[in-house]
C-alpha cells in the first residue's frame, strides 16, 4: 500500500533554486512516487549556527511503497549524485543539496540515522511554509498539531524565511 511521503529539499551552493526542482524529479522517478507535488521555492536565511548564502528550500509530497529506511537511503544517493559528501562536511557549512525524509506514512520511528517525523519538523519555518502550500491537512503524528498551528506559534527567532519564488 502507498503511502505519503514528505521530503524537504534544500541546498545554498551552486544555484540551488534551479537544482531543487531536478533534485525533485530525480527523486519522483528513483522513488516511483505517485501524485507527486512540489511546492514553490524559498529562500530562508542560514539556521541553527549554519554560515554562508541563504539557502532555497521546497517541500515535496508524493505516494510510494517504498519504506522508509529505503526511501532514506535514495535521497541520499541522490544528494551524492549532486555533490553532497556527506562524510567530508561540517554540520555549520552549506551544501549543494539536502534532501530529509520529514515523514513517512505518519510513522513515528526513532533509529540510528533515522527519525520520524524529523525530529524539528516543529522550529523549521522552512519547511512548515512549504509545506502548508502542497499538503495543508498534514498533522504532526507525534504533537498531533496542524502544520498550520506549528507555523503560526513559531517563534519569531526561528523565523529564517526571506522571499518565495514561483512554482516549479
Amino acid at each position: 500500500m502507498a503511502e505519503r511521503v514528505i521530503i524537504g529539499l534544500g541546498g545554498n551552493l551552486s544555484d540551488p533554486s534551479a537544482g531543487l526542482p531536478l533534485a525533485w524529479r530525480c527523486a519522483v522517478h528513483a522513488l516511483a512516487l505517485d501524485r507527486p507535488q512540489l511546492s514553490s521555492v524559498h529562500s530562508s536565511r542560514p539556521a541553527e549556527g549554519a554560515s554562508g548564502a541563504h539557502f532555497a528550500n521546497a517541500v515535496g509530497v508524493g505516494y510510494t511503497t517504498l519504506g522508509p529506511v529505503e526511501v532514506l537511503r535514495i535521497l541520499q544517493g541522490i544528494e551524492h549524485a549532486f555533490g553532497r559528501a556527506r562524510w567530508k562536511e561540517q554540520a555549520t557549512r552549506g551544501r549543494p543539496l539536502d534532501l530529509d525524509l520529514v515523514d513517512h506514512g505518519a510513522r513515528i520511528m526513532n533509529e540510528p540515522g533515522l527519525e520520524l517525523p524529523h525530529p524539528r519538523l516543529a522550529s523549521r519555518d522552512f519547511v512548515l511554509k512549504p509545506l502548508v502550500e502542497i499538503a495543508v491537512d498534514f498533522v504532526d503524528p507525534k504533537s498531533g498539531r496542524k502544520a498550520t498551528e506549528l507555523l503560526a506559534h513559531l517563534p519569531q527567532e526561528l523565523r529564517t524565511i526571506t522571499a518565495r519564488g514561483g512554482h516549479s
